[in-house]
Formats: structure tokens, C-alpha cells, sequence
């Protein structure tokens, strides 16, 4: 069994709802999800062997604040080798291309940090509702062998 965190970005609901949805699915308790925009928190106080980062895309290529200063702010010397996974939200219908949304910045900051991501990107639509059917099957085919 990996240890999951799941950390994510919201000033309003959507990414709270996803984050809680994934951690429902994979039987991650409420205390391994953290929102870092309500609450200052550092690579450092966590443990963890697969980290699931939700974030809403502020536009092309733009992090929402307090997910900003948790990758900019944490030392991720001690999480070398470890996995991640990105789940980035927006209105992916009306972007030019999905290429430019908030995982690619989570996704290159952490490669150079020595993390691995170990799953395709979810780009899901959040506007006016979320996906839950993709999100589903995004659930289903990258994590179908996580026990608790």
C-alpha cells in the first residue's frame, strides 16, 4: 500500500469536492488532504510515497496562489524518487490548447525537484460542473491496484 497525500488548491469548492471525491475512492483518511490555500503547509510536514496535487488553472499557465508558494516554499530534497500525480480543473472546452494549464508548471517544477509523475494528467472540466465520469475512469486506470 502507498502512502497517498492529497493536496489541493481552492478558494471556492471544486477542487475541495474533487480532492474529496479522489480520497473517498482511494480510502485516503480526511487527514492526508490538505488544502493549501486555507492553510500554509511545507513538503516537509508531510510523509508520503504518491503525492495527488488538485489545482483550478488561472488562465494559461497560471497556479492558483497558495499551491504556488506550497511548491516553491517546500524542500523536496527528502522526496526524491517519490511519485506524483496532477489533476489540474478549468473550462477545458474553451482553451486553445490543454497543454496550457496548471499541472505542466506543477508537473516541470517537480521533475526538477526529483519527483516522478507516475500518471497521465487529468485536465477536467470544472465549469460549470465537474466530470465526474472521467475523473472515474482516471480513478480507475492508474490507481486500480491501490489497496488500503
Amino acid at each position: 500500500m502507498k502512502k497517498i497525500k492529497i493536496i489541493f488548491a481552492s478558494r471556492g469548492s471544486a477542487a475541495k469536492t474533487i480532492a474529496c471525491y479522489i480520497a473517498k475512492k482511494l480510502q485516503v483518511n480526511d487527514d492526508d488532504v490538505f488544502n493549501v490555500s486555507a492553510h500554509e503547509l511545507n513538503s516537509n510536514d508531510i510523509i508520503f510515497e504518491h503525492l495527488i496535487l488538485v489545482c483550478p488553472t488561472y488562465g494559461d499557465e497560471e497556479l492558483e496562489e497558495g499551491m504556488e508558494n506550497f511548491l516553491i516554499k517546500s524542500d523536496w530534497s527528502k522526496h526524491i524518487g517519490l511519485t506524483f500525480s496532477a489533476v489540474e480543473m478549468g473550462l477545458y472546452r474553451g482553451y486553445d490548447s490543454p497543454l496550457l494549464g496548471a499541472a505542466k508548471i506543477i508537473q516541470l517544477f517537480l521533475n526538477k525537484q526529483g519527483l516522478m509523475q507516475s500518471t497521465n494528467t487529468l485536465s477536467l472540466d470544472s465549469v460549470p460542473s465537474v466530470d465526474f465520469s472521467i475523473l472515474e475512469k482516471w480513478l480507475t486506470n492508474n490507481f486500480r491496484n491501490h489497496e488500503k
